[in-house]
């Protein structure tokens, strides 16, 4: 097998596996990782082991890190493929885990920012561009996230100002603003801060959500990114429900097949949840 058909996985800086393009796809873990005594498996479905996993469990995993419906639609024909390998090939750096994926021969590089304005932003999308903005040298940021949404990653620097992530560095806040293109859904954006907001006054645990006005966008910060030791930084390991029953998206809801509230608190009481949590699950439903 050629070496372009095969994404390096890492987390951080260390080399966790390698995922080939085949049919169906494969991942195996790197022997490095297999010793590291902080090692975590990326889904029960994918458990630390030497042999090399294939099949719907695989598939599973990786196509929910990648948008859903028309947003990858656009994307595959940005991009020229159809095929989840494919995508994140192109787009699997900065996703929605606390894993990275490279081409072959690349490693991680310290993260880089592109200082942005708020007013550039709201050009970009008051033109009805979609996907990732370009940089300067003309190169698009490898990032995804899963969902139907069209959304915009950034990093919102200390005085509040926007900046674009490049390469492979990761964005603190999400830019989500108003879905188009749906009949009976309008001013969404404001109408999901105020549904975060309220949610945060009523005692549930929410991710911090704010309405940005020049772009009229809700602005959400991310709950996967923590500070690291050296002003960065660190992303966070996490696993949807889809991921965690190895469930594709096409079927991710439950009248199509996908998990139920019982079959979703019976994954998180699997994987060890507190039961404070469990509670959190019942609360907020």
């Amino acid at each position: 097998m050629a070496s372009d058909d095969i994404l390096a996985l890492y987390h951080g800086d260390r080399h966790v596996g390698r995922l080939h393009d085949a049919q169906p796809l494969r991942f195996e873990y790197a022997p490095a990782w297999l010793e590291h005594p902080e090692a975590v498996s990326l889904s029960p479905t994918l458990p630390l082991s030497q042999q090399e996993h294939a099949g719907d469990a695989v598939l599973a995993y990786f196509e929910n890190l990648l948008p859903e419906d028309d947003l990858r639609r656009h994307l595959e024909l940005r991009h020229h493929t159809t095929s989840v390998f494919g995508l994140l090939n192109a787009i699997g750096g900065d996703t929605a885990s606390g894993f990275t994926l490279l081409p072959p021969g690349e490693t991680p590089a310290p993260p880089h920012y592109r200082p942005i304005s708020w007013q550039a932003l709201a050009e970009h999308l008051r033109h009805g561009e979609r996907g990732p903005l370009l940089s300067q040298q003309g190169e698009e940021a490898r990032i995804s996230l899963a969902g139907a949404q069209d959304k915009l990653l950034l990093m919102v620097q200390a005085d509040g100002s926007p900046a674009f992530p490049e390469g492979l560095a990761p964005s603190s806040h999400i830019l989500k603003p108003d879905i188009q293109g749906l009949r009976g859904v309008w001013a969404s954006a404001i109408n999901e801060t105020f549904c975060m907001q309220l949610a945060a006054e009523l005692g549930l645990e929410v991710a911090d959500a704010s309405y940005q006005p020049e772009t009229r966008a809700c602005l959400v910060r991310r709950y996967d990114r923590v500070p690291d030791a050296q002003g960065g930084l660190r992303r966070l390991h996490q696993l949807d429900f889809c991921q965690l029953a190895g469930t594709p998206s096409l079927i991710k809801y439950e009248s199509d097949g996908g998990p139920g509230l019982a079959r979703c608190r019976g994954l998180m009481q699997q994987m060890g949840t507190p039961a404070k949590d469990l509670q959190r699950l019942h609360h907020a439903l």
